[in-house]
C-alpha cells in the first residue's frame, strides 16, 4: 500500500486540483454569483495567483527533504505519533482515517484564524485578502512563505498524533477541492446553500470573510467544514452590505487599482502595514 500512495500521490493530488479548477472556473462563467468588475483585469490576476502558487509548491519540492505522506509512513514504521501507540491497534481503520480528516480539519480552522490575529502571520496571510475580486483562482492566492508556514504545522500534527498517509492524502485532496469551490464565483440557489452549509463551507458563507469590514473579515475561517465557526463563534450568515454590495479585499488597496503584480505581491509581507 505504501509503494501505491507514494507512486501516486502526486498525480492524484494533481488531477483531483486541475480537474476542479477546470469546473468551477467553468461554472462561475456560466453562473455567476456577481458580476466582476474591470473583466479585463481577471486574465492578469489569474497569472499573478497562478504564479503565486507554482512557486510556492516548487519552493516545496526544493526546501523540503521528504514529503508529508512519506513522513507520515516513517512515523508509522517507527510507531511515533499517538494513533501508532499500541492502544489503538485494535481500533478500526476507518474510524481512525474518519478522526484525522476531522481532526486536521480543525487545526487549520485554528491556522486559519491564528494567521489572522498574530501580524507577522497577517503579514504573510494579507496576500491572500489583497485580492479585489472573489473567484476560483483567488483559492490558490497565497504567499509561497504561507504554504511553508502551513506545512511545518501538518509536519508538526503528523508528528504528534501519527495520522496515516492515506487520510493526508485524502484530507489535502478535500483542501484543496473545497477551497477552490469556495472561493468561486458560482450562483448557488438559496436553498441549497442554506443545506451545504449546514456541512461545509459554501461561496456564499466563506464570500463573507472576504469582506473589507474588519468584524466581516475576522468571521467565517473554516474551509472545509462548517461546523467550527458555529461552534466557536466565528460565524456570520451573511454580509452587511448583502453580496452584491460587498466590496472584496483589503481597504488599504485601491478598488480602481490594477492587479497587484507577482513581484509586488512576493514582496508585500516585507514592508506592508499592520491589520
Amino acid at each position: 500500500m505504501e509503494h501505491w500512495v507514494l507512486g501516486y500521490e502526486s498525480s492524484i493530488r494533481l488531477s483531483f486540483f486541475l480537474g476542479l479548477f477546470v469546473i468551477m472556473a467553468i461554472l462561475e462563467a456560466q453562473f455567476p454569483r456577481r458580476q466582476l468588475a474591470h473583466k479585463p483585469m481577471r486574465s492578469g490576476r489569474w497569472v499573478h495567483n497562478i504564479s503565486l502558487s507554482f512557486l510556492a509548491s516548487v519552493l516545496t519540492r526544493i526546501i523540503l527533504p521528504i514529503s508529508l505522506v512519506s513522513f507520515a509512513i516513517d512515523c508509522q514504521a517507527s510507531g511515533m505519533g499517538l494513533f501508532n501507540l499500541p492502544f489503538f491497534d485494535d481500533t478500526s481503520g476507518l474510524l481512525l482515517f474518519v478522526i484525522s480528516l476531522v481532526l486536521f480539519d480543525l487545526i487549520i480552522y485554528w491556522q486559519h484564524r491564528i494567521f489572522h490575529f498574530v501580524p507577522v502571520l497577517w503579514r504573510l496571510h494579507k496576500v491572500h485578502h489583497s485580492d479585489q475580486h472573489f473567484d476560483v483562482s483567488t483559492g490558490i492566492r497565497f504567499h509561497p512563505l504561507e504554504i511553508l508556514a502551513s506545512i511545518a504545522i501538518k509536519f508538526a500534527v503528523v508528528f504528534i498524533f501519527g495520522l496515516s498517509a492515506e487520510s493526508i492524502i485524502a484530507f489535502e485532496v478535500m483542501l484543496n477541492g473545497l477551497a477552490l469551490f469556495n472561493h468561486s464565483n458560482v450562483k448557488i440557489p438559496l436553498s441549497i446553500d442554506r443545506l451545504l452549509r449546514k456541512f461545509i463551507v459554501t461561496p456564499d458563507m466563506h464570500r463573507v470573510h472576504h469582506s473589507q469590514i474588519p468584524s466581516e473579515t475576522d468571521s467565517n475561517f473554516g474551509f472545509n467544514i462548517s461546523l467550527w465557526d458555529h461552534l466557536f463563534g466565528s460565524y456570520q450568515d451573511q454580509p452587511k452590505l448583502g453580496h452584491e454590495g460587498i466590496e472584496i479585499g483589503l481597504r488599504e488597496f485601491n478598488k480602481g487599482r490594477k492587479p497587484l503584480q507577482f513581484f509586488k505581491l512576493l514582496m508585500m509581507p516585507f514592508h506592508s502595514s499592520q491589520k
